[in-house]
Protein backbone atom coordinates (compact mmCIF):
# COMPACT_ATOMS: atom_id res chain seq x y z
CA UNK A 1 0.00 0.00 0.00
CA UNK A 2 2.66 2.17 0.96
CA UNK A 3 4.08 2.21 -2.61
CA UNK A 4 0.79 2.91 -4.32
CA UNK A 5 0.96 5.76 -1.55
CA UNK A 6 4.52 6.60 -2.81
CA UNK A 7 3.31 6.45 -6.13
CA UNK A 8 0.31 8.57 -5.99
CA UNK A 9 2.35 11.42 -4.26
CA UNK A 10 5.13 11.57 -6.90
CA UNK A 11 2.32 11.86 -9.47
CA UNK A 12 0.51 14.69 -7.40
CA UNK A 13 3.77 15.93 -7.98
CA UNK A 14 4.68 15.91 -11.31
CA UNK A 15 0.83 16.92 -12.08
CA UNK A 16 -0.17 20.51 -13.65
CA UNK A 17 -3.30 22.60 -11.87
CA UNK A 18 -6.35 20.80 -11.28
CA UNK A 19 -8.52 21.99 -8.25
CA UNK A 20 -9.41 18.40 -6.98
CA UNK A 21 -7.75 15.38 -7.72
CA UNK A 22 -9.17 12.70 -5.79
CA UNK A 23 -6.34 10.28 -4.49
CA UNK A 24 -8.41 8.00 -2.28
CA UNK A 25 -8.47 4.00 -2.68
CA UNK A 26 -11.76 1.63 -2.98
CA UNK A 27 -10.95 0.52 0.56
CA UNK A 28 -11.49 3.20 3.90
CA UNK A 29 -9.53 1.25 6.56
CA UNK A 30 -6.36 1.13 7.36
CA UNK A 31 -4.60 -1.75 6.66
CA UNK A 32 -2.15 -1.15 9.83
CA UNK A 33 -4.73 -0.44 12.45
CA UNK A 34 -7.66 -1.56 11.46
CA UNK A 35 -9.73 1.46 11.72
CA UNK A 36 -11.87 3.78 9.44
CA UNK A 37 -10.36 6.28 8.20
CA UNK A 38 -11.50 9.94 6.99
CA UNK A 39 -11.52 11.79 4.37
CA UNK A 40 -9.18 14.91 4.26
CA UNK A 41 -8.57 17.89 1.77
CA UNK A 42 -4.87 18.83 1.54
CA UNK A 43 -2.98 21.12 -0.61
CA UNK A 44 0.16 20.05 -2.64
CA UNK A 45 2.01 17.05 -0.74
CA UNK A 46 5.55 18.15 -0.02
CA UNK A 47 8.18 14.77 0.06
CA UNK A 48 10.18 15.30 3.15
CA UNK A 49 12.56 11.98 2.42
CA UNK A 50 15.52 11.23 0.15
CA UNK A 51 15.13 7.94 -0.48
CA UNK A 52 19.04 7.79 -1.83
CA UNK A 53 20.06 8.36 1.84
CA UNK A 54 19.94 5.35 4.40
CA UNK A 55 18.01 7.50 7.00
CA UNK A 56 15.24 7.94 3.77
CA UNK A 57 15.22 4.54 3.17
CA UNK A 58 14.32 4.22 6.91
CA UNK A 59 11.93 6.35 7.08
CA UNK A 60 9.89 5.05 4.16
CA UNK A 61 10.59 1.45 5.64
CA UNK A 62 8.60 2.42 8.87
CA UNK A 63 5.98 4.43 7.13
CA UNK A 64 4.98 1.24 5.20
CA UNK A 65 4.98 -0.87 8.60
CA UNK A 66 3.54 1.62 11.10
CA UNK A 67 1.81 4.66 9.58
CA UNK A 68 0.92 4.50 5.35
CA UNK A 69 -1.72 6.97 5.67
CA UNK A 70 -0.16 9.65 7.54
CA UNK A 71 -1.41 13.11 6.57
CA UNK A 72 2.02 14.86 4.93
CA UNK A 73 3.28 17.94 5.08
CA UNK A 74 1.85 20.52 2.53
CA UNK A 75 3.42 23.32 0.76
CA UNK A 76 1.68 26.17 -1.00
CA UNK A 77 1.64 26.04 -4.44
CA UNK A 78 0.95 28.80 -6.94
CA UNK A 79 -2.37 27.36 -8.34
CA UNK A 80 -5.38 26.21 -6.80
CA UNK A 81 -4.44 22.21 -6.77
CA UNK A 82 -6.27 20.15 -3.81
CA UNK A 83 -6.37 16.54 -3.18
CA UNK A 84 -8.61 14.32 -1.33
CA UNK A 85 -6.86 11.13 0.50
CA UNK A 86 -7.73 8.99 3.23
CA UNK A 87 -6.15 9.83 6.82
CA UNK A 88 -5.74 6.96 9.68
CA UNK A 89 -5.64 9.38 13.00
CA UNK A 90 -3.86 6.35 14.08
CA UNK A 91 -0.99 6.77 11.31
CA UNK A 92 -0.47 10.09 12.01
CA UNK A 93 0.13 9.05 16.07
CA UNK A 94 2.87 6.59 14.64
CA UNK A 95 4.36 9.01 12.16
CA UNK A 96 4.61 12.43 14.42
CA UNK A 97 5.71 9.55 17.72
CA UNK A 98 8.61 8.48 15.55
CA UNK A 99 8.91 12.15 14.17
CA UNK A 100 9.82 13.17 17.99
CA UNK A 101 12.06 10.01 18.64
CA UNK A 102 14.16 10.50 15.89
Amino acid sequence: MTRSLSCAIIGVLLTGCASVQDLRGKVDVCEIHLTKMRTERIGQPRVNWDLSTERGLRYAEAMTESFPHFQPDTSVSGCNKFYLMYVCDDCVRAERDRSLSH
